[in-house]
């Protein structure tokens, strides 16, 4: 069985409005968890592509530094993965955006 890792990103969101990946290429992984930077002044959305700040997406408050966390999961006796470059974030306001930890097989 090989090792698991934690593994830290941040992704900030310039232009509200805009959908953003998490990431920019394929990463696989069992476990994330993402969180509002405390810096932020408006309210973060994280969903799939279509993500909006004005109609879609689990919805992180900035006022209690919510966390939203994805996995583990079994799934017919197996562990589900998720893609990070699946998920979007978007923004209420411009240069607002999130922490990220997630958990990678070495």
């Amino acid at each position: 069985m090989a090792l698991s890792k934690w593994i830290q990103g941040t992704k900030v969101n310039a232009s509200a409005g805009d959908s953003l990946a998490l990431v920019g290429s394929s990463t696989v992984v069992c476990q994330v968890i993402i969180q509002q930077d405390k810096t932020n002044t408006g309210e973060m959305y994280i969903g799939g592509s279509a993500v909006a700040a004005a109609a879609y997406g689990f919805k992180l408050s900035s006022a209690a530094l919510e966390t939203v966390t994805l996995g583990p999961v079994a799934l017919d006796g197996r562990e589900a993965r998720f893609d990070l470059a699946d998920i979007y974030i978007d923004a209420e306001v411009n240069g607002d955006g999130v922490f990220f930890f997630y958990l990678a097989d070495q």
